[in-house]
C-alpha cells in the first residue's frame, strides 16, 4: 500500500519539460523491455505456435529436427505452413526446419542485445531521475 512521503522525504523540485521527457521515456522502455521479456519468457504459455515464445517455439523445433533425424530420408513428414499441413521427404522437412531454428535463434540473439541496450538506458535514466527527485518518485516495479 501507498504511504504519503514524510516532511522529510519530500523533495520539492520542480518538474521540468526535459524532466517529464525523461520520465516518459522511461515509462516507454521500461515498458517495451517487459514485452520481450514476455516474449523470451517461458512462463508465456500460448496454444498458437506462432504467438508462442521464443523459447518454445526453438524448443519445439528442436525436438522435431530430433524425432526426424530417426525416421528415413524418403518418410513423409507432415510440414506445417500457415494453417495447413503439407507432406514433405524427411530431408526437405529437415532443411527447412534448419532454417527456422537458425531465424529463432538470430530474433533471439538480437532480442537479447536489444534488451541489453535498453537495461543500460534505464540504468542511466534512474540515476538522473533520482538525482534529482530522491525517494520522491518510484521507478522499481
Amino acid at each position: 500500500m501507498l504511504q504519503p512521503l514524510s516532511k522529510d522525504d519530500e523533495n520539492d523540485a520542480e518538474v521540468t519539460w526535459e524532466d517529464q521527457n525523461n520520465i516518459n521515456t522511461f515509462s516507454k522502455i521500461y515498458n517495451k523491455l517487459t514485452d520481450m521479456q514476455d516474449l523470451l519468457a517461458e512462463k508465456n504459455v500460448c496454444y498458437n505456435w506462432y504467438n508462442a515464445n521464443k523459447q518454445t517455439q526453438l524448443e519445439s523445433i528442436t525436438d522435431a529436427l530430433q524425432e526426424i533425424e530417426l525416421m528415413d530420408e524418403d518418410d513423409a513428414v507432415p510440414y506445417r505452413i500457415g494453417d495447413s499441413f503439407y507432406s514433405l521427404k524427411a530431408g526437405e522437412a529437415t532443411e527447412r526446419m534448419e532454417g527456422e531454428k537458425t531465424a529463432i535463434e538470430w530474433e533471439i540473439q538480437k532480442m537479447e542485445e536489444d534488451m541489453e541496450g535498453m537495461q543500460k538506458e534505464l540504468t542511466k535514466l534512474k540515476r538522473i531521475l533520482y538525482g534529482k527527485f530522491g525517494s520522491s518518485i518510484n521507478l522499481e516495479k
